[in-house]
């Protein structure tokens, strides 16, 4: 029987079985019409329904491609129903598919939906990587490209371990004076953009600094530290070797939910990084 991740456990289904995931109607009828024409993939053992309108939202999705190719439609095919069965890796195990299709109809219904919102194993982590990869190209930014793609952030992952990086911005104090000053001297970035700390070109940047084996005359990329000055829009209180020089880097196991909270104690501004459960946080999973 075909094992599936679904609802934070596993579940066994039986052969064939068919799971359907469509948007909320709501009582639209334009919604209705949209859920009338389904279309059915066929993955280790199960069949995944969904709307057209689904499969088609992400224009570069594998499924979307697979199915706008004609050279794929078989004579059984209907203006309301298609059925398509897919082999191969990764389509040869259908554990993590419920995920992928439950993101696909959010993404329908909310373009800021990610496609990682639970906590998984390293191991359903990392072939989760592989599964994003294959259907959504553009999951993969390149060069200068923002670490938010199409499923959601991307982590730097530390290259023996596998673990996700994350760079805690340093603590900095109001002084005597009403100015803020970094804890370290120097300048400093405010925790307001904190979701630098997740941007794997900027762990990068820290990365290479404390990898360095002569720190002292380490010199970061300034080509990417302006480019990210410039995105993020923090010309006036940029980024700078020296705020590269004073980040600590936290790991992260794969497939862990954790926070990059801001908190302030003693007159002290400092970010720290939490691994449990809080509904009242904006968690991601690593």
């Amino acid at each position: 029987m075909p094992s599936l991740f679904m609802n934070k456990m596993r579940v066994s289904v039986p052969e064939g079985a068919v799971l359907t995931f469509l948007p909320d109607e709501n009582g639209d009828p334009v919604m209705a019409e949209y859920n009338r024409h389904r279309i059915r993939f066929g993955i280790g053992g199960v069949w995944f329904e969904t709307s057209e309108d689904v499969v088609m939202f992400i224009k570069d999705s594998f499924f979307a491609t697979f199915h706008a190719n004609p050279m794929n439609a078989t004579a059984d095919d209907t203006d309301e129903f298609k059925q398509r069965a897919l082999t191969g890796p990764p389509f040869d195990k259908a554990e993590l598919f419920p995920l992928i299709f439950d993101f696909m109809v959010r993404k329908r219904e909310d373009c800021q939906s990610v496609l990682r919102t639970v906590m998984l194993t390293p191991e359903q982590s990392r072939e989760l990587d592989e599964i994003e990869n294959f259907l959504f190209p553009c999951a993969e930014p390149l060069g200068n490209q923002r670490h938010i793609s199409v499923t959601g952030p991307k982590f730097l992952l530390h290259p023996s371990t596998g673990n996700a990086m994350v760079a805690v911005l340093p603590a900095y104090r109001q002084n005597n004076m009403g100015d803020y000053v970094g804890e370290h001297g120097g300048d400093f970035v405010y925790h307001e953009h904190s979701s630098l700390c997740k941007d794997p070109r900027f762990v990068k940047l820290v990365a290479d600094y404390q990898n360095s084996t002569r720190k002292k005359k380490h010199v970061s990329n300034p080509e990417m530290i302006q480019h990210l000055n410039t995105e993020y829009g923090i010309d006036s209180k940029p980024i700078t070797e020296d705020v590269i020089r004073h980040c600590e880097i936290v790991r992260i196991k794969r497939g862990e939910p954790f926070a990059v909270m801001s908190d302030e104690e003693s007159g002290t501004c400092f970010l720290s990084v939490l691994t449990e459960l809080d509904g009242s946080l904006d968690w991601s999973v690593a």
